[in-house]
């Protein structure tokens, strides 16, 4: 079995569990690839990483043993948009982007040659950042999908189904005290939320 893992310097590296050997086999130029900050694997073995710059890649790693001898990137995408949630599912690549334009895509390969030629936006988003939108995950009947969006996202007032009453309010029986430095400033419950699709995006 394969793991990969994404670490952000070399002293970083987790001491590897009895029976598994930990290599590089890439190592992503900041200047001009920028930095990575998402990834999933496809159906291959390859795995499809975001960068923060809006660039998007899949590497085809080494034979085990060969390191970063061998280890194959292509560019898939260009400019897209901070990719912070990746998932191949369903015959697609998800990307959930984090930045002006927020937004759940599905990317689809329509002509075969392994390249995805067809690019939908499921749903955008208000909100984006550190606390903004982020995984994409399948969901525990791998029947559909799951987004995990922070407390600086804008639950969509146009949801078909909640899991719980949407009467949310807040009480405050003292004065509130905001954050001294502003951060989260005016945001107020509930903060983050996940919500749930099906594969073409059409309920949630």
């Amino acid at each position: 079995m394969t793991v990969f893992l994404s670490v952000v310097q070399a002293s970083l590296l987790p001491t590897a569990p009895e029976g598994f050997k930990i290599e590089e086999i890439y190592t992503a130029d900041k200047a001009t690839e920028g930095s990575w900050v998402s990834m999933t694997t496809d159906t291959q073995g390859r795995m499809i990483c975001g960068s923060e710059n809006g660039d998007i890649y899949r590497v085809t790693p080494s034979k085990l043993g060969k390191g970063k001898e061998g280890t194959k990137v292509e560019l898939l995408h260009k400019g897209f948009g901070t990719a912070q949630g990746l998932l191949v599912a369903f015959n697609s690549l998800y990307v959930v982007t984090n930045n002006k334009e927020s937004a759940i895509y599905r990317f689809q390969d329509t002509t075969g040659d392994d390249r995805y030629d067809k690019i939908t936006k499921l749903k955008a988003l208000e909100g984006r950042g550190g606390h903004g939108p982020h995984a994409i995950l399948l969901s525990p009947d791998k029947t559909g999908l799951l987004v995990v969006c922070g407390n600086h996202v804008k639950i969509p007032d146009h949801f078909d189904t909640y899991r719980a009453p949407a009467l949310w309010q807040e009480d405050q029986l003292l004065p509130r005290m905001w954050d001294a430095k502003g951060h989260a400033k005016g945001t107020l419950a509930p903060g983050g939320y996940i919500m749930e699709t099906d594969p073409e995006g059409k309920k949630w």
